[in-house]
Formats: structure tokens, C-alpha cells, sequence
């Protein structure tokens, strides 16, 4: 804050004052209750109220820098103070006064809205190149960075085509997105392209710290209610809107709550989801011979109790967690041969879930840690892992169709709901239909830029 000259008339000071906040005038009558006759900024009837009340001001020490205003008790009540306004390079602060509380005359707050003028977004810094706008979310705590301007044209005839063309010409822009400075080693991304499918409202490829997951979740919740909040469907009607996303694993139904103008929680009908080799050995360094499951939900997951390693998913290390979890991927990656019987895209394990072991149906909720990619871990309880561990359930015989079970984040412990609604085939796999819920959140929005002569612009991961 610089020092501002001040004239040494009380009316010359107070116009200055309401200069430098970037106040409306008419505005602030309104706001002060006082009728507005004259339409000449600054000489108006709120200029003069505020004029006709100042009680005494001060000039600070250029250590300071600014102006200290107190208006008489007449004002007590109609004004919010500290209001903080920047116009040519100055800045002010002016204390006004609110309803006194015992033992002080006066309380400052932080400046208010513009009231009826909308406030403007700020403006972008010195950058090359385009910029990259972004919708952030979270769905229980895993973060969802939507990104909706500034991305190049993603070719391909497919979503899967899109996919490896993103992978192999774009990946420069995943790095800045997901990466620091601007992201985390744990950070998850969806970028909207468009379908092949007439069916699909939007078409998605998802992104985190290794690369390109074909399904998730997590984002499909998020994606449902952002769909409808930008207007991205055309009509949407009560008590629930349909969204049809096209993820790279394929067509996938989401249901967004939507009453009254707003959207609420959302559910979501999985790609065909089986059991694709349950009860396999793998020899796991440190461990020794481990038995898991392997099941598709969208990507394919091994499932494994944490008991087996010594841990409990909800209260040991999530370093130590991480580590055993990676290290039951490597096996399986190395041991076991996957496929797909619709695409060897899809075809590869996205990650290991270690679980608490309690895969029989019960009232109580199941938890797990979901570490996929390149050691990224999960905070919610994890989408297409829950449709996933859904389809290993009832391929055992431990729940029913419609039976919902209720499944909580080891690290968070936030909740999705689950349940088969529906028999299938995937090939020559029996499969299920599965219905994952769960709530998600806006965070905020962003404009993502770069200077191209800092070294780090691209990104960089601490592990």
C-alpha cells in the first residue's frame, strides 16, 4: 500500500476515497439507503452523506501508507468497513464504522461485493502461449480438474483413438496440468472431446501423474453435475437428469439429483464389470507367495486384503500402504498375462486396492486404499474400483443383485454406495451391470498459464 496525497478539505479527501474504491456512486446511495438525484459521479448525495458524516481523519506514516477515516455514530450500521479499492496504481484503506460493541467505537471488515455490478476476473499475467482454463472439484477428496478451454484439438476417430493421440502428441499439456507447480503427484484430470457415440451427451479422457486411465469414477460423479451445471445438456428435468458419458472403456449412464435449479448427488451405471482371474498366486518380494483377485470395472485392479501384509487400510502409513500396494502391482504386471475381450487398450492393470477383508455382504461399511498409476493414490473410495470389487462379490457368491452395499475410503473416509442392478456379458466373461453414488464438490476455477523462459514450465513430481 503506497501513501496517498490528501487535500486538507474533508470533501476533496472523501471523493478521492470514493475514487479509489472503484465505487458506484448510485450504488453506494442505494446501499446507504439515500435517494440518488444526481447521476454526475463524484458529486452525487452519497459522496455528500459520507462527506457530511466524516468525523475526523488522519494520515498515516508512509510505514502505514494510507488514510484513516471515522465517520460519526450516525452511520453505525449502514456501512461494512475496510473497504480496499486499486485504481492507477493506488491503493486505500478506509475504517468506517458498524454497530459499536462495548468497550470500542469501531469493528473493521473486509471490503463487500460491487452489490449489483459483477466483479471482474483478474486479469491474466504476462504469459506466452494459450491458456488453459479449468473447473476444479473434488469427489470425497480425490480431485477432479476439469478442463474446458485452451487444450488443442484431440484427432481421432474414437474416444480410444483420442486417447493415444493425447498420449503420444499432447502429453506436454497433461505434465503442465497434473504436474507442479500448478498440480501434485496426486492430481486427476478430464478433458472433454467429443463422441462417435449419437447416444453420448460428452466424450472424456481421463489423465493423472503416469498418464491415461480408460475409466473413473470419481470423475464421472463430478463430470454428471458439472454437466449440467455448464449447460452441457440441453433440458434438464427433476427429480433426476440422465448424462451419458463416453469414457474410453465405453458408454457409461450417470443420474444427477437436480431439484430446484440445483444438482445434487449422482449415480452411475457401469461398462459390463466381471471377474477376470480371481484367487491368482503371484510372488510379491518381501512377502512371498500372495493370493489376490483380479477384476474389471472400467480398468482392470488387483484386490488384496492389507491383513495379509500387516496393515490396516484405515490407520497404518499411507507411505507404507503405497509401498506394499506397488509392490503387489509389479508382481502382477510381471506375472500374470491380461487382456480384454473388447479392446487390448484396456487391457492393463490400472492399479492395486488393498482392502480390509470384509468382502461379505453386510449393513457395515467395507473399506480400502486404492493406489493406481504410478503410485498415485486415491482419496475416495475409488469408482471403477468399487464397481470393480462389486463384480468380485458377486462373482463369489457374497452379494446379491440390488443389494447395496456401502464402501468408505481408507484415507478419508468418505463413502460410495454399490450395488449389481443388472446381469451381462463382456465376451465370453459373465458380467454385471453396477450402480456406484457418491457426491461431488466444486472447488473453484482456474486460468493456467506459462512464460517460456521458466525452466520449470513443463512440470516436475516430488515423490
Amino acid at each position: 500500500m503506497c501513501t496517498i496525497p490528501y487535500s486538507n478539505d474533508s470533501k476533496t479527501l472523501a471523493l478521492l476515497i470514493l475514487r479509489l474504491s472503484c465505487f458506484n456512486i448510485a450504488t453506494l446511495a442505494q446501499y446507504w439507503g439515500v435517494n440518488e438525484t444526481q447521476s454526475k459521479p463524484p458529486h452525487g448525495t452519497a459522496a455528500n452523506l459520507m462527506l457530511n458524516h466524516i468525523k475526523s481523519y488522519e494520515h498515516w506514516p508512509s510505514s502505514k501508507g494510507g488514510v484513516t477515516i471515522q465517520l460519526g455514530p450516525e452511520l453505525s450500521g449502514k456501512l461494512v468497513s475496510n473497504l480496499t479499492g486499486e485504481k492507477l496504481g493506488l491503493l486505500v484503506s478506509v475504517y468506517l464504522p458498524v454497530l459499536p460493541q462495548e468497550g470500542r467505537d469501531n469493528v473493521c471488515f473486509s471490503r463487500p461485493s460491487r452489490l449489483n455490478e459483477p466483479m471482474e476476473f483478474p486479469k491474466l499475467p504476462p504469459h506466452d502461449g494459450a491458456v488453459l482454463s479449468v473447473v476444479d472439484m473434488h469427489t470425497g477428496g480425490e480431485p477432479l480438474r476439469i478442463i474446458i478451454s485452451g487444450y488443442p484439438d484431440v484427432t481421432g476417430d474414437t474416444v480410444l483413438a483420442k486417447r493415444r493421440y493425447a498420449r503420444e502428441h499432447l502429453d506436454h499439456l497433461r505434465k503442465l496440468l497434473m504436474f507442479e507447480p500448478r498440480g501434485h503427484y496426486d492430481m486427476y484430470g478430464a478433458l472433454l472431446v467429443q463422441s462417435e457415440i449419437a447416444e453420448a451427451d460428452i466424450g472424456v479422457l481421463f489423465m493423472h501423474n503416469e498418464g491415461y486411465s480408460t475409466m473413473c469414477g470419481h470423475a464421472v460423479i463430478a463430470l454428471g453435475r458439472f454437466a449440467v451445471d455448464y449447460g452441457l445438456v440441453k433440458a434438464p428435468t427433476s427429480p433426476e437428469t440422465q448424462i451419458n458419458i463416453h469414457c474410453p472403456c465405453g458408454l457409461v449412464k450417470a443420474f444427477v439429483e437436480y431439484s430446484n435449479g440445483k444438482t445434487g448427488a449422482v449415480r452411475f451405471h457401469s461398462v459390463p464389470a466381471f471377474a477376470f482371474a480371481p484367487d491368482v498366486k503371484v510372488t510379491v518380494p518381501g512377502y512371498g507367495e500372495v493370493t489376490l483377485d483380479i477384476s474389471y470395472g472400467g480398468a482392470l485392479y488387483a484386490f488384496v486384503s492389507a491383513e495379509r501384509f500387516g496393515m490396516d487400510v484405515s490407520k497404518s502409513r499411507t507411505r507404507d500402504l503405497v509401498d506394499v500396494a506397488t509392490a503387489v502391482t509389479n508382481a502382477v504386471k510381471s506375472q500374470v498375462k491380461l487382456h480384454h475381450p473388447v479392446s487390448e487398450d484396456l487391457a492393463f492393470l490400472y492399479g492395486t486396492i488393498l482392502t480390509d477383508g470384509k468382502d461379505a455382504f453386510s449393513d457395515e461399511p467395507t473399506a480400502n486404499i486404492c493406489v493406481f498409476a504410478d503410485a498415485q493414490v486415491d482419496r475416495s473410495p475409488t469408482g471403477s474400483g468399487v464397481t470393480a470389487r462389486i463384480a468380485l462379490q458377486y462373482h463369489k457368491g457374497l452379494i446379491q443383485l440390488h443389494q447395496t452395499r456401502s464402501f468408505k475410503s481408507g484415507t478419508t473416509g468418505a463413502i460410495f454406495t454399490g450395488k449389481a442392478v443388472q446381469e451381462t456379458m463382456c465376451g465370453d466373461f459373465k458380467a454385471v451391470v453396477v450402480e456406484v453414488a457418491g457426491h461431488a464438490y466444486y472447488s473453484g476455477v482456474a486460468s493456467f498459464t506459462l512464460e517460456n523462459d521458466d525452466t520449470l514450465k513443463n512440470g516436475f513430481l516430488l515423490r
